[in-house]
């Protein structure tokens, strides 16, 4: 099993300086005993010390089964990268690995002897050597960048997590680490090189990090469980309201299974009806309080036998229903916000200070809720009341609440005048 980090991880492992330092004992060899002039002359010197992983066309050789890239480079291989010849010989129209892989008149058609003999690793056996396989042949398929979209699904733009890929059938494919703005860093064995020997910096010929401008040539896959809906949807729900089934669907190349399933942190049971895409029900035993509520799930995508896995969250809050709270909306303007409550503040505590009421006797300001501008008045009526102000209270309790009894009326205990 594999999950995002775990790939970006493995990617890293072919670039500087998690690469240890690797001397070439060898940096030529001839591919056919008959022509001398197909001896490749490698970039990569002896003598020198290197510490990235050489591109080579149909290569695989990665850390696993005995760090084998640097058994090959021990066992005296010459390490790929390019033919650094120049002027190049008669006979000889390229200097890239994959001029000596393919057949003429394209190339000089050693095919893969080229990976045999050579050290270092392609585009493809990149991407698959960082998903965790141990070869580009799997179940007796052989790999590359015309058929890696079998072992994914087509993603946007947008939905592009590390461990992705950017795929061009028969061209090129790239490792996605993350989006930056415009461009995207990626991780990538790229192919090329320089009628030279290798020098510190060189871009080409090698495994390499780096930003990139978008290429609407490359398509975006993913051989990752990809989410498709959730219910509820991240957001504010009323308490009363709350979901009696959290439902997450999700899609993906492969069998698609569970190993996770959590709510606020904690195992709950859950189904999985038997249908595409693959959708997940969990049902509360009882509703759920208010509060924010935390939903996380584990999914893994298994493709020949071999398992991706990824983890979904996604949070929800149930609030309750709004209980006015009188205290909140009496004193003036000051629970609006803005340069107008303050000013209603200001203006009420500046009466208060003078002795006089802040509104006067007319109704209620517009400041009020609506709760408190629909009040009922002490005589039954529905017109609206004037504010009563603190100072005002002992004087109206003392007569209104009287006269209202008298008059067989409800006083409104939540009304202006109580505050």
């Amino acid at each position: 099993m594999v999950t995002r980090a775990e790939v970006i991880s493995n990617a890293r492992r072919y670039t500087p300086p998690r690469m240890a330092g690797w001397r070439p004992t060898a940096n030529t060899h001839t591919f056919s005993a008959a022509n001398p002039a197909h001896t490749f002359h490698s970039g990569y010197l002896t003598g020198a010390e290197h510490d990235v992983m050489p591109y080579v066309f149909g290569g695989e050789d990665g850390f696993d089964s005995g760090t084998q890239f640097l058994m090959c480079i021990a066992n005296g291989e010459c390490p790929g990268g390019w033919d650094r010849r120049h002027p190049l010989p008669a006979g000889v129209a390229g200097r890239t690995t994959a001029y000596w892989y393919r057949n003429p008149p394209n190339g000089l058609g050693y095919g893969f002897r080229v990976p045999r003999s050579l050290a270092g690793i392609d585009c493809s056996g990149y991407v698959l050597r960082a998903w965790g396989f141990g070869s580009r042949r799997i179940n007796g398929v052989g790999y590359s960048t015309r058929n890696l979209p079998r072992l994914c699904v087509e993603v946007d733009r947008a939905a592009l997590r590390p461990g992705d890929i950017l795929n061009r059938p028969g061209v090129h494919v790239r490792v996605f680490q993350a989006h930056r703005g415009a461009r995207v860093r990626i991780l990538e064995s790229r192919g090329g090189g320089y009628p030279r020997a290798r020098q510190p910096g060189d871009g080409r010929g090698r495994v390499i990090e780096r930003e990139i401008d978008w290429d609407e040539r490359y398509t975006p896959l993913s051989p990752f469980p990809q989410l498709v809906d959730q219910r509820p949807a991240p957001g504010s729900y009323p308490v009363d309201e709350g979901p009696d089934r959290i439902r997450v669907r999700f899609t993906g190349s492969g069998e698609l299974a569970i190993t996770e399933f959590a709510v606020d942190r904690a195992s709950v049971p859950y189904r999985a009806p038997p249908r595409s895409p693959f959708e997940v029900v969990h049902e509360p035993p009882r509703p759920l309080a208010a509060g924010r509520h935390e939903v996380r799930v584990g999914v893994v995508n298994r493709i020949v036998g071999h398992d991706f896995a990824d983890t979904f969250t996604f949070r929800f809050d149930l609030v309750e229903r709004g209980r006015h709270d009188p205290s909140a909306h009496c004193k003036g303007n000051r629970h609006r916000r803005g340069r107008a409550g303050a000013a209603g503040g200001r203006r009420q505590r500046r009466d208060r200070h003078r002795g006089a009421p802040s509104h006067g006797a007319g109704p209620p300001p517009s400041g009020l809720c609506r709760a408190h501008r629909d009040l009922p008045s002490h005589d039954g009526t529905a017109a609206p009341r004037a504010l009563v102000l603190p100072w005002q209270r002992r004087a109206h309790r003392s007569a209104a609440v009287p006269a209202a009894r008298r008059r067989g009326t409800a006083y409104p205990r939540d009304s202006c005048a109580l505050h």
